[in-house]
């Protein structure tokens, strides 16, 4: 029988159940959120300054493999994880602008979170005594809860030490200036959990292993970290992380790598803007030979997202196929295969039109779009889940849609990501998921249509009439004060 890494409990769950036998539950964990309230994931502190969170509100790292999941808010959701190790780590969010908490589980367990004073606070059915797993929690509610922001936490987001917007520009200044007094902070936390002798209580030693990890990123952005250090960090931790489901080291890692390989890489200028070349990130990082074999793995798993964020599906499969050769890994090369359109690449594509996939992964295409909806006007909507003011505009296009629905217009939302799971993701957060017109375009780095409209720069809207003819190239955005009216005596227009 075919076990999945988690699901949700249900009808699949009660199935399994009666296959697994009692070794079955033993490998597995059990969390059940409990009426938690809906994660805001957005906050204005300026006019005009929006700042979004598009991760997940609940990531399981499982032998450092990561699952992400978005529980229901206000209602009862459980996932089960069944696993051949014996413990996994769960980060929670719980404010955007707060670090997330940290919690270990092992086989067998059944843990219930519940939210106390605005913090996630968990117990473990199977256990009798707490062993430190609401230490962190506890913590935060002593200092003040959520409502206080640490000075570690206005450090990693800057706009919150600032009283103007246009101070947000000076960011480095900032971090430099918040530097000792965020250090400090961390530093004195770190102290209290070493002379508590926690060392018995995984979660704990996490926590630890944690503000460890942000002292040493901190130090490293501020110059504060020299070569010979960073070494005896690395010899350390292929002792350190021995058992662990999950260790920060990775993310300092990362900010290490990328110091190294992204600030040496070749920077590709086009007309507007540049990016990094990450094809060579990766093959430099590939040629790494400084931290251990695992780490390397998931390193270059990052740098193969980015090649498929910022370069084309054929250098993606190229990339691909480099990093399936040097680790075989099926699990983390098929999540690629899944984030990413490579099978519709790969059949054949009209370059004329635009190649449309829908939240199942089902194709179509635009110019059948238009033919199954002649009579009626369509008023297109090329955004993305990486575009900050397409989402900022996304509420008032609902608003205009629901206002209109009794006309003859279509509203279609075609995105430009590239990466499938970051749009299904964006869709779900921005109540796309379940609207029939929203869709994926998969030959975006290919289309002539788009290279012949110029859809340089989103969000950008365009209106077709009842003939599925182009009639605004470049029309009026969904916040104008005109559109509503051009809309209704298109459609009114029609016979």
């Amino acid at each position: 029988m075919k076990m999945l890494p988690f699901f949700h409990l249900g009808v699949l769950c009660t199935f399994l159940c009666l296959e697994c036998g009692s070794q079955g539950l033993q490998n597995r964990i059990t969390l059940i959120f409990d009426n938690i309230p809906e994660y805001n994931r957005s906050n204005s502190p300026f006019p005009r300054f929006i700042a979004k969170d598009d991760r997940a509100q609940v990531s399981i790292f499982d032998n450092l493999y990561k699952y992400d999941f978005n529980p229901k808010p206000l209602k009862l959701d459980t996932i089960i994880l069944s696993t051949t190790n014996e413990n996994v780590a769960i980060e929670f969010r719980y404010k955007m602008t707060r670090e997330p908490i940290h919690y270990i589980a092992s086989r067998g367990d059944t843990i219930n979170f519940k939210f106390v004073s605005g913090i996630p606070y968990a117990v473990n059915k199977s256990k009798l005594t707490d062993d430190g797993l609401n230490y962190e929690a506890d913590r935060i509610l002593s200092m003040g809860g959520a409502k206080y922001n640490t000075p570690y936490d206005i450090y990693t987001n800057v706009y919150l030490g600032v009283t103007r917007m246009e101070d947000v520009i000076y960011e480095n200044k900032i971090k430099s200036d918040l530097y000792y007094f965020a250090r400090d902070s961390l530093k004195s936390e770190l102290d209290l959990l070493k002379s508590l002798n926690y060392n018995k209580s995984k979660t704990v030693n996490l926590l630890a292993n944690k503000l460890t990890y942000q002292i040493a990123t901190m130090d490293l952005e501020q110059h504060r970290l020299g070569a010979s250090k960073i070494n005896d960090i690395f010899k350390n931790e292929e002792v350190a992380a021995g058992g662990q489901p999950y260790t920060h080291f990775l993310a300092f890692m990362e900010k290490v790598s990328d110091s190294i390989h992204v600030a040496s890489s070749r920077i590709i200028r086009y007309k507007n803007g540049a990016k990094v070349d990450y094809r060579e990130v990766y093959d430099r990082a590939s040629k790494w030979k400084q931290i251990d074999d695992i780490y390397r793995k998931h390193l270059l798993f990052k740098y193969l997202r980015q090649i498929g964020d910022n370069f084309s599906i054929l250098d993606l499969q190229k990339y691909l196929l480099k990093f399936e050769s040097a680790y075989g890994d099926t699990l983390l090369s098929n999540r690629i295969r899944r984030e990413f359109p490579i099978s519709e690449y790969n059949a054949p594509i009209d370059r004329n039109s635009l190649v449309l996939l829908n939240h199942r992964g089902s194709k179509s295409s635009f110019s059948d779009f238009l033919k199954s909806n002649a009579g009626k006007i369509i008023y297109v909507d090329f955004w993305a889940s990486w575009c900050a003011p397409c989402r900022t505009a996304l509420p008032a296009s609902a608003k205009l849609r629901n206002k209109l629905a009794s006309k003859k217009i279509i509203f279609i939302y075609l995105s430009l990501d590239k990466n499938f799971m970051a749009w299904k993701n964006a869709c779900e957060k921005e109540n796309l998921s379940t609207y029939s017109y929203s869709y994926l375009i998969a030959n975006g780095a290919d289309s002539d249509f788009l290279k012949r409209q110029q859809v340089l720069a989103i969000p950008r809207y365009m209106i077709y009439d009842e003939t599925g003819r182009l009639i605004y190239a470049n029309a009026p955005t969904v916040e104008s004060e005109e559109i509503e009216s051009i809309l209704t005596q298109l459609a009114e227009a029609v016979k």
